[in-house]
């Protein structure tokens, strides 16, 4: 696996994992996101 492959897998675990907690956390405060947004689309990689 290439360097600029890791890397990248690196920070898409980051963003799935801190999106999950980051929603979560909107939640429990009552804040509701009203668009989801994406960074990564299936089609870019």
């Amino acid at each position: 696996m290439s360097s600029l492959e890791e890397l990248f897998c690196q920070i898409d675990d980051f963003c799935q994992t801190f999106k999950t907690q980051w929603q979560a956390a909107l939640i429990g405060n009552r804040i509701y996101l009203t668009a989801t947004v994406e960074p990564f689309s299936k089609q870019s990689v």
